[in-house]
């Protein structure tokens, strides 16, 4: 095979393997999945909750999620680089950090969209 169409080939798997980039501010919340409804339908978002101290009643940060098909999830190993997973690949007692998209409904706990959840060190197995 001729070095040029090799380089062509090689290209967009060496794209798939770099990082994701994370969104460029502070995550809306950190903290611990405590609870994950899956969608009724591809067209039906499931949701997370997410818990800053899953310990406090009330209090401490506390979001529910919808997770649509837009929402991007990823893991970041402890001190590696993020890297796209599958949605259910997410397991209640990981560690999180989540970013959201549009509004966010001023209740307790909070309601949004997910625009990224990224797992923070080893999923819980």
């Amino acid at each position: 095979m001729p070095p040029i169409r090799t380089l062509l080939l090689l290209v967009p798997a060496l794209a798939c393997m770099s990082p994701t980039p994370l969104p460029d501010r502070p995550a809306d919340i950190t903290g611990v999945v405590t609870n994950i409804q899956p969608g009724a339908t591809p067209d039906r978002p499931g949701a997370v909750r997410i818990e800053a101290n899953p310990d406090e009643t009330s209090g401490s940060p506390k979001m529910v999620l919808a997770v649509t098909r837009e929402t991007r999830v990823m893991h970041r190993p402890s001190g590696g680089e993020p890297r796209a997973i599958e949605k259910d690949a997410l397991r209640v007692g990981d560690r999180v950090e989540a970013w959201v998209t549009g509004p966010v409904q001023e209740s307790y706990p909070s309601r949004a969209t997910a625009e990224t959840i990224v797992v923070l060190g080893d999923p819980v197995p």
